[in-house]
């Protein structure tokens, strides 16, 4: 009997689940963008910024830095090697591009190096921002460490999604000398990338705060609103 009757129930089970995928094919996890999420957006902006908010916050630093202050020294050590190695790749990044660098050496040869330091450049600012991220969340951690760290793991993906193609249009840059690819208005872009990129990478990081911070309660108003504005800082 219990054969048949757990039998049943899986049958069950699965013809609710057809039923579901057969007719549900959108369900609306929120109220439409109206007048009152407009008219939230400065108290939201306000309680986002609340002093007490950032007070709570630095105590959580401190007191997680406390509790482990050699996990704090080697995150310190971390962002101070791959900024280092940032600018390290940089200046050989330039250097091959003028030829002041591996002059010597044959055009296959440059191009190789030149395609292994441009990801090694574009991937330093995500990789700071997902090493705090990582910090803040594990280990000691606060309601306050635990929004900011969700914060950061979205900067730092916005970030990585900005900088590949910033650094491949640099000047000097891996498309500039090595591809030959003369693109219209390359200096323009290049501007334009920087700019945009840090306008997306502070939205990613405000909107997913509001949405944690006060169980949520501001993701109608900030979060969509701060959406929306960086749909329209990209168009």
């Amino acid at each position: 009997e219990l054969d048949s009757a757990s039998t049943a129930f899986d049958k069950l089970i699965r013809d609710y689940r057809n039923l579901i995928h057969r007719h549900v094919t959108w369900i609306r996890s929120s109220d439409p963008l109206g007048i009152a999420d407009v008219r939230k957006f400065r108290t939201g902006i306000s309680s986002l910024f609340d002093s007490r908010r950032f007070e709570a916050f630095g105590y959580s630093i401190m007191q997680k830095w406390s509790s482990n202050p050699v996990s704090g020294v080697t995150l310190l050590g971390s962002i101070f090697f791959i900024l280092v190695l940032r600018i390290v790749a940089k200046i050989w990044l330039i250097g091959i591009g003028r030829r002041k660098k591996m002059s010597e050496a044959t055009v296959s040869a440059r191009k190789c190096v030149a395609s292994l330091l441009t990801p090694l450049m574009a991937l330093a600012i995500p990789s700071v921002l997902y090493l705090i991220a990582r910090w803040l969340g594990t280990e000691f951690v606060t309601e306050s460490t635990l929004h900011a760290s969700s914060g950061l793991y979205a900067a730092s993906l916005v970030a990585l999604i900005v900088e590949v193609p910033r650094h491949l249009l640099c000047s000097n840059g891996f498309v500039e000398k090595h591809i030959q690819i003369e693109l219209p208005r390359q200096q323009r872009a290049m501007a334009y990338l920087q700019v945009i990129g840090i306008g997306l990478v502070l939205s990613a990081y405000t909107v997913t705060l509001a949405e944690h911070i006060d169980h949520g309660v501001w993701g109608g108003s900030i979060g969509r609103l701060g959406f929306i504005a960086s749909l329209l800082l990209v168009a």
